[in-house]
């Protein structure tokens, strides 16, 4: 029969790992939201350049824009 104070770290190493998952989870999302918010402010930049001359409104753009942002995990 395992003693409580064996139970408590084990307890503990696995909040660790937990934790450490966590961290890197959240990290990975912010990575991914800063890429993904370089890639939209480089997709309104080549829209406006070209688009604009082809009939694409700014505004149809900031739609697109806001769309996919909303699209993306907080």
């Amino acid at each position: 029969m395992e003693k409580l104070g064996d139970l408590d770290d084990e307890h503990h190493e696995q909040i660790k790992k937990n934790d450490t998952l966590r961290d890197e989870t959240v990290n990975e999302y912010r990575h991914t939201d800063e890429t993904m918010s370089r890639i939209a402010q480089s997709a309104i930049d080549f829209l406006t350049y070209f688009g604009i001359s082809d009939g694409v409104s700014v505004r149809q753009i900031e739609a697109i824009t806001n769309d996919a942002q909303s699209r993306l995990p907080n």
